[in-house]
C-alpha cells in the first residue's frame, strides 16, 4: 500500500498516517492478504510454491510473511500438483516431458514433479 501511495505522489508522513490507521482498524494486514492470494487465486490456478513465492516477491511482500504463508501451505503441495496434473492431462494428454515442463512452469519442485510423473506413468503418452 505504501509503495502504491508513494508512486502516486503522496508524501511519507501521509502514507505512514494512512497505513497506520488502516492497520489499527484491521483493514491492512499483509499476512492475511498474502494468505488470501495463496489460498485463493493462485491455488485455483494450480500455482506451486515456487511460483507463489515469485509472485509475492514481485508484489513487494516481506520475506518473513512469504515464508510463513508458504510454510502453512507446504503440506498441500503434492495435492495441488496432482490436481494441476490431472487438469492438464484431461485437456492435453501429453508426454512425460510435457507434463514435467507444465508443472515446473507452475512452480512445483523437482521432487514433486518426479513423484507425479512416476504416479501418472500409465496415463502419459510417451510416443
Amino acid at each position: 500500500m505504501a509503495q502504491k501511495l508513494g508512486a502516486r505522489g503522496f508524501d511519507s508522513e501521509e502514507i505512514e498516517s494512512v497505513c497506520g490507521r488502516l492497520e489499527e482498524s484491521g483493514l491492512l494486514d499483509d499476512l492475511e492478504c498474502a494468505r488470501g492470494m495463496v489460498e485463493g487465486t493462485w491455488r485455483r490456478r494450480g500455482y506451486g510454491p515456487l511460483r507463489m513465492r515469485a509472485e509475492l516477491e514481485r508484489r513487494g511482500v516481506d520475506g518473513r510473511i512469504i515464508d510463513t504463508v508458504l510454510r502453512e501451505s507446504a503440506s498441500h503441495e503434492t495435492d495441488m500438483a496432482e490436481e494441476a496434473a490431472r487438469r492438464w492431462l484431461r485437456t492435453s494428454g501429453g508426454s512425460r516431458e510435457a507434463l514435467a515442463r507444465h508443472l515446473s512452469r507452475r512452480g512445483y519442485s523437482g521432487e514433486v514433479v518426479y513423484d507425479l510423473l512416476t504416479r501418472f506413468a500409465e496415463e502419459l503418452d510417451d510416443r
